[in-house]
């Protein structure tokens, strides 16, 4: 099922609750038709049901851009019960090395 994703709010602070979403929506220009692009999201420690610990998710998806350009709205969920966990909870954006954007 693809969504189309839409900023409801604008703050610093989200509840820890499943089902909750934040991110924001960015842009960045000059870019090759094909681009692969890193998102990393940091996070305070949390043990997955399998015992690893992790404090942060990288993943790097090739995106085509239109004419150069990535207009784009990007997300996490909190989804599982041990992702509920307070702590500053970070989404970076990275092409080439290069840091496009972080909240």
């Amino acid at each position: 099922m693809v969504a189309t994703l839409r900023i409801t709010e604008q703050t610093d602070e989200i509840p820890l609750r499943k089902g909750i979403g934040f991110g924001f929506a960015w842009k960045a220009k000059n870019l090759p038709p094909s681009a692969t692009i890193t998102y990393r999201l940091e996070h305070p420690v949390l043990t997955r049901p399998d015992g690893r610990s992790l404090d942060h998710f990288e993943e790097n998806l090739r995106q085509n851009t239109k004419l150069g350009v990535i207009e784009t709205v990007d997300c996490n969920f909190l989804s599982e019960e041990h992702e509920l966990v307070p702590g500053t909870w970070t989404l970076s954006v990275i092409h080439n090395g290069s840091l496009l954007v972080k909240r």
